[in-house]
């Protein structure tokens, strides 16, 4: 047990060392470095997920400039070690992202830089300045040429300094004899790749190597999962084109996918998401396309987009990032997701199905009718967003025919107004008169009272003849007012009125004979205004007689042709949409 002991001596001193043991003036360090980049993860989260303009990433961006102005005033500059996946102070760990692609301390490390260095009087502008470098996309071919030194050293900050390594070839750079290029090997590799859990285990007596090759296996069988990956998608391009096809598709792209459905299966959206990444880098054209449809499949999808369930699911961002790198292809997949996606991330799949809506109209449609109320709901704004007239008016016709009487309502409510002059629109409205729905009826009789086509005038008064008797009163005045509202002349509701009250005293008029009286007048004061319609009004108005529905719409009717333009307005909306007839306060006339 003695002899035991040196060696454990030696071991601590290779750990890290704990935070108690530190000073306080360390620890108080440590704890406002870690608020600073706690608020810097809150920000690129919000950045990514609604982008840079949104109110809550200018709320986020705000408080990391307090946050860090807060923590220099204390006096001391704020200095943080650059590591792989990690920044350091006093071996703590401030900050750390275990991702490759959009991690700017992997980029900041390989590139060589080692430290940043944070001093009092940091200005805003410096703030955003950098955000900027860490939000790059470094994949964009007009960043090719450029590395993070060169990024920070253009911007001549005043308050933020940086430490470069003078050698750092051995860890960030792979010399040509480092580099693995097994083509005999390669199938025996992806049978490795399609089990690996943490670590790729190899077997040296499978393999026919040489000493060389048997030294860098070692350095293989090392690497994290995470590194083992991207070499073995690089490996796999490279010797795929020494392969034949099989059924049209090369070794590159089966390989690809048995690799996304294991990390898909096991739920590792992130590492998922590093492979596609990867993928499409050095994919072609033809590869990506076969990629892309062997991925877009309903079962894959699922589980790439089951993270959004949740609001504040560790792999949302990557959920988000695999439909985008997908494109086109994962729309329809979206908009199925609209209905079970928590509503944090709603603007996000947003932005992500709108410019592919015309791409997909048979998907979309199927969408439609087979979702329910609440689902719709959060869909069809998005593809009314469209300008694209067909498009809408396929998705409404579809919306129409839905079994529920609240995506019917939904449909016809969101529809832009720039279709309300469409024939399919003029027929559904029609249909609309009778639904079960009384507020599908009422929409519909609204919507038709925007036409100004003589044949929506002809069907609604055929309509008016056949129906009126098995309509209750506030359906009858309804449309008989967007009767009136569409042009109808006076003298129809004149020769109307007299028609119904024609040898007969009004006293004598009941039941059904009564409402239509009362519906007349409704829409002789909404057809116009002449001494003739006005003393016929101010004459029922003061009848004793003739029962007080017919009173009551003749004295409607006098306010409504007394009323201002915007009290008119509102006369009409309280009659089609609350189902009464609203007397004029003292000043609205």
């Amino acid at each position: 047990m003695k002899g035991s002991e040196p060696n454990q001596d030696l071991l601590k001193e290779f750990e890290p060392v704990e935070l108690e043991r530190l000073d306080d003036s360390t620890q108080t360090l440590i704890h406002s470095a870690r608020s600073v980049f706690n608020e810097l993860s809150r920000l690129i989260k919000s950045i990514t997920l609604y982008g840079a303009e949104h109110q809550s990433s200018l709320n986020f961006r705000a408080r990391f400039f307090e946050v860090m102005t807060q923590a220099l005033s204390r006096g001391d500059d704020l200095y943080v070690e650059v590591q792989t996946y990690a920044l350091i102070i006093a071996d703590q760990v401030i900050y750390e992202d275990p991702k490759v692609e959009g991690n700017f301390i992997y980029r900041f490390y390989t590139d060589g830089i080692r430290a940043l260095r944070f001093k009092l009087g940091i200005t805003s502008g410096e703030i955003d300045q950098l955000l900027n470098i860490f939000l790059l996309d470094w994949s964009a071919p007009a960043l090719f040429e450029d590395d993070a030194v060169t990024m920070l050293w253009s911007q001549r900050f005043e308050h933020i300094f940086y430490e470069v390594a003078t050698r750092y070839d051995e860890d960030t750079q792979e010399a040509e004899e480092h580099l693995f290029n097994f083509t005999d090997e390669l199938n025996r590799l992806s049978d490795y790749c399609r089990t690996a859990t943490d670590y790729v285990e190899l077997s040296p007596p499978r393999l026919h190597l040489d000493s060389t090759q048997s030294e860098r296996l070692k350095q293989l069988e090392q690497m994290s999962k995470r590194e083992l990956l991207e070499k073995l998608i690089s490996l796999t391009h490279e010797t795929q084109s020494d392969y034949s096809q099989i059924g049209g598709v090369d070794r590159f792209v089966q390989l690809l996918e048995q690799l996304a459905q294991l990390f898909a299966q096991t739920g590792e959206v992130g590492e998922l998401e590093r492979l596609i990444r990867q993928s499409f880098f050095v994919a072609n054209q033809r590869q990506r396309e076969q990629l892309i449809e062997r991925w877009a499949v309903p079962i894959f999808m699922q589980h790439v987009m089951q993270p959004l369930s949740s609001t504040d699911h560790p792999f949302v961002l990557s959920s988000l990032s695999c439909i985008q790198l997908l494109g086109s292809a994962a729309a329809p997949y979206v908009a199925k997701a609209i209905g079970q996606s928590a509503e944090a991330h709603l603007d996000a799949l947003t932005r992500m199905l709108t410019p592919y809506l015309e791409d997909h109209v048979v998907e979309l449609c199927r969408v439609v009718r087979t979702s329910d109320f609440l689902h719709n709901k959060r869909l069809l704004p998005i593809v009314y967003s469209s300008s694209n007239d067909p498009l809408c008016l396929k998705v409404f016709q579809t919306g129409w025919r839905h079994e529920d009487q609240g995506v019917r309502y939904e449909i016809l409510l969101g529809l832009p107004e720039r279709l309300y002059h469409s024939p399919q629109l003029s027929v559904a409205l029609m249909e609309g008169l009778q639904d079960s729905y009384s507020k599908i009826r009422t929409l519909s009789c609204y919507r038709l009272s925007k036409l100004r086509d003589h044949e929506a005038r002809d069907r609604l008064k055929v309509h008016l003849d056949q129906d009126a008797k098995s309509l209750t009163l506030v359906d009858l005045r309804k449309l008989y007012a967007a009767l009136a509202i569409m042009g109808e002349s006076s003298e129809f509701f004149i020769q109307r009125w007299a028609q119904s009250s024609g040898g007969l005293k009004l006293s004598t008029l009941t039941g059904r004979g009564k409402d239509e009286a009362h519906s007349l007048l409704i829409g002789l004061s909404l057809s116009g205004e002449n001494q003739e319609i006005r003393s016929l009004l101010t004459k029922e108005a003061s009848r004793k007689f003739g029962g007080s529905a017919i009173s009551e719409a003749a004295r409607w009717g006098l306010g409504y042709l007394d009323a201002t333009l915007n009290a008119k307005d509102q006369l009409v909306y309280e009659l089609f949409f609350r189902g009464q007839l609203t007397t004029l306060k003292r000043g609205q006339s």
